[in-house]
This record gives C-alpha cells, structure tokens and sequence, in this order.
C-alpha cells in the first residue's frame, strides 16, 4: 500500500467504491450496518446530488438541418418518379467503386426509393439535384447532417447514397 491509500481504499484496480459510498465516514464501511447508518449515507448522497448542477444539452432540431432549404422548395411536393429518374441519372456516371459494391448500393437506394416519406424523398432529392449539379462535397455534407438527425437513415439508404457521391466522378 502507497501513503496516498488507506485501509478503506479499494486494493485491486477495478475495485472503486460505489459512488454512493464516496462520501461515507471510513467507520461505517465496516461489517454490520446499522439502518440510522444507511438513512444517513441515503441523505448525503440526495444532498449532494441536489447540489451538483446538471449540464442540459438540448438535442438537436430537426429544423437545423432544414435551414439551408429555400421555403418554396420544403412545400414542394415531390413525386417518387421524378426521383427516380434523377437517382438514374446519377447512377449513370462514372464511378470509382468496385462494380460489385457499386451494383449492391444502386439496389439499395432503387428498392428504398419507393417507400420513402415524402420530408425524406424531398431531402434524397435536393440531395441528388446537387450532386448532379456538380457539388459533391456540399451534397456530401448536407447528407451526413441528415443521417445524423433522422433515425433509420443511416442504414435505408444513406450510406449507400453517401458511397455513390463519394464515388461518382464528375466533369463539368
């Protein structure tokens, strides 16, 4: 034992002591605990959680992903087929990927096409638009800002959008 431990200390180097035993007087630790004891240790753990303040981060809005869309463009509706065709656009150029990765991700994002939500398939669409547009690395961004606050995206259709845009080889 160092001089900076006590008897009271854990011995090995997983062993802490729980956190509401953090504060107990080295005498109670001891064998047989008395109620009066324990009620003591309960009050000082609820003060002192009472008086640690609790940092609140408020969760993301889903608005913020939003903020770059134009207004007319939110209310737009937009249709399954006009997306289609313009992801068929996107498919047919050039790309790095391996051909085999590259046929398993346009599957993905075909098959997912169809079933989107109509704020998702405005989003995959404005997404796609600037890709063909030329902007890759804005469209890239725009994508992950979306996947990180919708739930699911990630793994619908996302990801194998994200690989197609990182892929695609554009010349304008």
């Amino acid at each position: 034992m160092t001089s900076y431990q006590t008897k009271t200390a854990p011995t090995n180097y997983n062993d802490a002591l729980p956190i509401h035993f953090a504060s107990a007087q080295p005498s109670s630790l001891g064998g047989g605990k008395s109620s009066g004891s324990l009620h003591r240790q309960l009050l000082n753990v609820q003060q002192q959680q009472q008086q640690t303040e609790v940092l609140v981060i408020p969760p993301a809005t889903r608005g913020a992903v939003f903020d770059s869309i134009e207004p007319s463009e939110s209310d737009k509706f937009i249709s399954v087929e006009q997306t289609s065709l313009d992801l068929e656009q996107l498919l047919a150029l050039p790309n790095a990927i391996p051909t085999r990765e590259a046929t398993h991700y346009c599957a993905k994002l075909r098959n997912s096409v169809p079933s989107l939500s109509q704020p998702h398939l405005q989003e995959f669409s404005a997404i796609v638009e600037i890709v063909l547009k030329g902007d890759k690395l804005a469209a890239r961004g725009r994508l992950v800002k979306f996947m990180m606050v919708e739930n699911g995206v990630a793994s619908a259709w996302g990801t194998a959008l994200r690989r197609i845009i990182d892929g695609v080889e554009i010349s304008l």
